[in-house]
């Protein structure tokens, strides 16, 4: 089965970060600052480190700016992989 991605966007659509669902609520993430060009696969990259690491079940060290898009990552997987 594969991962779930989801791209975070700011006000203006552009990508500043994305979320990675491996399993049901084991889910990673990864931010750019406001400065910076997003990489996606740098951000992927670093979202499936974080997924795999023992703290990806621990909402606090979600950034306030994506907690909702991370909580609809958290539905999502858990109707995603069964």
């Amino acid at each position: 089965m594969a991962n779930l991605i989801k791209y975070v966007r700011n006000k203006n659509g552009h990508p500043r970060g994305v979320l990675v669902a491996i399993s049901k609520n084991c889910i990673g993430f990864s931010l750019c600052s406001k400065r910076d060009k997003f990489n996606k696969e740098a951000g992927k990259k670093i979202a499936l480190i974080r997924a795999h690491s023992e703290k990806a079940q621990d909402r606090m060290s979600v950034p306030a700016s994506i907690y909702k898009e991370y909580l609809d990552m958290v539905d999502r997987s858990v109707r995603y992989f069964k």
